[in-house]
């Protein structure tokens, strides 16, 4: 059918097992190469997998805003419950923690993986009083980031000039 390999992927609400599974079952129908990210390891598989640490990526992601004069570091992020999103959150406290910034929920908004949920996450968060000083926003996933790049032109905010924007 013109394939030559698969490359799976997995967020939301996936779990680490229930993606173990699937990468196995696709493995056992397919003959063509595959690779799985950020799934773990599969033992005697002939599944490649490239794994990544979510908290680490996080923890870099914001620690280099906060590095580069960005003392009021925005967070858009969603609350599905799983862990890849749960250790980027974390990593983003720790990171102001380590760089004696202090946590504040009102610099938080949600949205769902889709960039109309970073769209309207932003456009939510830059209605409170407690946005103005905003100078970075870290958004736990790259289709978010996309979102909020739309709602800051809407709000005549420069990135990164005004608002520097970094997706995970």
């Amino acid at each position: 059918s013109g394939v030559d390999g698969l490359l799976i992927s997995t967020i939301c609400d996936f779990t680490l097992h229930r993606a173990q599974d699937l990468a196995q079952t696709i493995e056992r129908r397919w003959d063509k190469p595959i690779v799985a990210l950020n799934i773990g390891t599969l033992g005697k598989s002939r599944i490649s997998t490239v794994s990544f640490s979510n908290r680490e990526a996080a923890s870099k992601a914001v620690t280099h805003l906060l590095q580069n004069a960005h003392e009021r570091v925005g967070l858009i992020y969603t609350d599905d419950g799983s862990i890849d999103v749960q250790e980027r959150v974390d990593a983003y406290r720790t990171a102001l923690a380590d760089h004696h910034v202090a946590f504040d929920s009102a610099l938080l908004s949600k949205g769902s993986f889709t960039p109309e949920s970073g769209y309207q996450a932003a456009i939510d968060l830059f209605k409170r009083p407690e946005s103005a000083s905003i100078t970075a926003l870290f958004c736990t996933n790259d289709e978010m980031a996309f979102g909020v790049l739309k709602a800051l032109r809407v709000l005549r905010k420069r990135c990164p000039q005004d608002v520097a924007v970094m997706g995970f």
